[in-house]
């Protein structure tokens, strides 16, 4: 992993270039509707398996680009997910949302509004004028685990500071021609740690590790302002990705993202999409 993923960051860049891809995606697949909710989501094997054929069909009719964008990027796995009705994102129809978009973190819409229109207006004001309340609507429509949900909102800011800290490491470490400044070397002898730790998946690891972490953490308690609450987050968040590459920050230990990462592999292996996929080069084992 050569960078330490921006969960804000949702939209994929490489889709920029041929923003086509996704009509022509939903024209020949034809989607149809289907019964998926914001909140209490929850995937469907028969979905999934009723919809290979037609993404089977896809792939066939469209072009090389098309058919390494679908199964070589990651963002075209990602759109697999969601047509599988692996993931709740993207699939939204007025009928099956008009109760589901009236919790607190999607206030401002009326069953008058079409889901659509109110989806162009989230992140604008005043609906959603603040950081916290949009990194909620995020989580909510990427169906990830309640807790990781609320733990971002919470402490994210604390967390971005310390990966600012660390992206200035990386620059100076990358600079040879870099001369250290009196006040840089708590920099350069902090960054390698909280790089090391922070993109680590390995428990052991972080584990060996989570108690030299957490004094580097206190030395900067009154800079970046970082509870003791943000602290234990730090500490026990990590980055979690699925079977598409997709990432999130949350806690891998928990239930709730153990059965979200089964879920997901289960969807697309008893679907037969990993069997497709290999067929076309590129399994997922």
């Amino acid at each position: 992993m050569d960078q330490i993923p921006h969960q804000k960051k949702i939209v994929d860049t490489s889709l920029g270039t041929q923003p086509s891809k996704f009509d022509r995606f939903l024209r020949s697949l034809k989607l149809e509707g289907t019964s998926k909710q914001i909140e209490g989501f929850q995937p469907d094997l028969k979905t999934a398996h009723r919809r290979l054929d037609q993404l089977k069909k896809s792939y066939k009719e469209g072009d090389p680009i098309w058919q390494d964008f679908l199964t070589k990027t990651s963002a075209g796995k990602r759109l697999i997910l969601v047509f599988l009705g692996a993931r709740p994102c993207a699939e939204f129809h007025d009928e099956e949302l008009q109760r589901e978009l009236g919790p607190k973190h999607f206030r401002g819409y009326t069953p008058k509004l079409a889901v659509a229109s109110y989806f162009e207006q989230l992140g604008k004001p005043p609906e959603t004028s603040n950081e916290k309340e949009k990194d909620i609507q995020r989580g909510l429509l990427f169906n990830y685990p309640a807790e990781d949900i609320e733990g971002y909102s919470n402490h994210i800011e604390v967390y971005n500071k310390f990966l600012d800290l660390i992206a200035k490491y990386t620059r100076m470490m990358n600079d040879e021609s870099y001369v250290f400044p009196e006040n840089d070397q708590s920099i350069m002898e902090n960054g390698g740690p909280l790089r090391q730790y922070f993109m680590s998946t390995d428990q052991n690891y972080r584990a060996k590790h989570r108690a030299s972490i957490a004094t580097i953490i206190e030395k900067y308690t009154e800079e970046f302002g970082v509870s003791e609450d943000a602290k234990q987050y730090i500490l026990d968040y990590q980055v979690v990705t699925d079977w598409s590459g997709a990432h999130h920050i949350g806690n891998p230990n928990s239930k709730a993202n153990k059965d979200f990462i089964q879920t997901t592999d289960e969807i697309v292996e008893k679907s037969g999409t990993n069997a497709f996929l290999r067929e076309c080069g590129q399994g997922n084992d």
